[in-house]
């Protein structure tokens, strides 16, 4: 988000350490959820894991990542200042954290997530 509003050349001022606080928390949500049925999953290895936690989250992410884009666009192209910069980067932030949770966290996972003991 940072270097989001650093490349588009804004300042950083109140609208956007606003929107920096709000999305936060929205861009550790799909993480934590993927890494969450990773951990409840009742397979051994990390590989039937990971395969269990795309099966049952993957979808819900999706379609999270798709509304939320979504209502991001509509925000982006708004005129009014605070919402269309929200709107801005909201949209990379949702982007971004999907890519996260359903490709690199996975990944990550995978080669150095814990087997069940």
């Amino acid at each position: 988000m940072i270097s989001m509003i650093h490349i588009l050349g804004w300042q950083f001022g109140l609208i956007e350490s606003i929107c920096v606080i709000v999305l936060v928390g929205i861009a550790f949500d799909y993480v934590s959820h993927f890494a969450h049925l990773f951990m409840i999953s009742p397979f051994e290895t990390k590989k039937e894991r990971v395969e269990y936690a795309y099966q049952h989250m993957g979808q819900t992410i999706l379609g999270g990542a798709l509304t939320s884009n979504l209502a991001g666009v509509f925000m982006m192209i708004c005129q009014v200042n605070i919402l269309n910069k929200f709107g801005i980067l909201f949209l990379t932030t949702i982007t971004t954290a999907f890519v996260t949770s359903i490709v690199f966290l996975p990944a990550l996972l995978y080669v150095m997530g814990p087997d069940k003991d």
